[in-house]
């Protein structure tokens, strides 16, 4: 599943283009759980080629904006990685940013999007306050209420929702070969998407706010190119 931001503008059949009269602030929540492993997970179970056609676009299960409980922590971590060039400047503007757009750090991307992916775990694989599985119903996002008998099904595949998140990373071969060529044969995506996902879990446990392994935090100023305006007088003087 490859999703990406885009004026409104005409697609080939090949291409989904999903419209809508969002806010952009809400747009970013879509972006985020159309680019989460989970979804990309059940959109394999739909595609049998290569390209995600509109009629499977329509059958993937998106988090509609009033079940998340906290949208400013899916806002800012994606308004940090979309937000790299003075080009994205109207879409960050409509978000509610006027600074300048943010540094391409791979080290900080890469915890955006395991944090990212930790949070849609928890709302897609509903769980008590102890770990273990919470009956899924309508009332919390999910097409019909489960029963007792496929909720005992389920647990016998995962008895835990943790361990489901962990079989569904081991479901991208290509994610974990890369990762374990480049860091000693660990599967590093995996690993830090698990610790993240369990430090919310104690979180949700506990009651006390996530903390982020971020230092600075999401989408702090800190973290930004310099205003153009200085851009462009640092530009004139390297040219004298």
């Amino acid at each position: 599943m490859i999703a990406a931001i885009f004026p409104r503008t005409p697609f080939v059949n090949t291409i989904s283009g999903l419209f809508n009269n969002f806010p952009a602030a809400e747009n970013t929540l879509l972006i985020a759980n159309l680019s989460s492993f989970i979804l990309d997970y059940t959109a394999r179970q739909r595609i049998s080629g290569v390209s995600l056609n509109f009629f499977v676009a329509k059958q993937l299960p998106i988090i509609p904006p009033e079940l998340y409980s906290d949208k400013a922590f899916i806002v800012l971590r994606v308004l940090e990685l979309v937000f790299t060039s003075w080009d994205l400047q109207p879409f960050a503007e409509d978000c509610g940013w006027f600074g300048p757009p943010f540094r391409w750090e791979e080290d900080r991307r890469f915890l955006l999007r395991c944090e990212l992916d930790a949070a849609f775990f928890h709302l897609y694989l509903p769980a008590e306050e102890n770990g273990e599985w919470r009956m899924a119903n309508k009332k919390d996002g999910s097409p019909y209420d489960e029963t007792p008998e496929q909720l005992a099904e389920l647990k016998k595949h995962f008895p835990t929702p943790r361990e489901a998140v962990a079989y569904i990373m081991d479901t991208f071969p290509i994610v974990r070969r890369k990762d374990e060529e480049k860091n000693d044969g660990d599967f590093r995506t995996k690993r830090i998407i698990l610790e993240i996902y369990d430090a919310m879990q104690e979180s949700i446990r506990t009651g006390q706010p996530y903390q982020t392994r971020l230092d600075p935090p999401p989408a702090d100023p800190r973290c930004c190119h310099p205003p153009k305006e200085i851009r462009i007088i640092k530009e004139n003087l390297n040219g004298l």
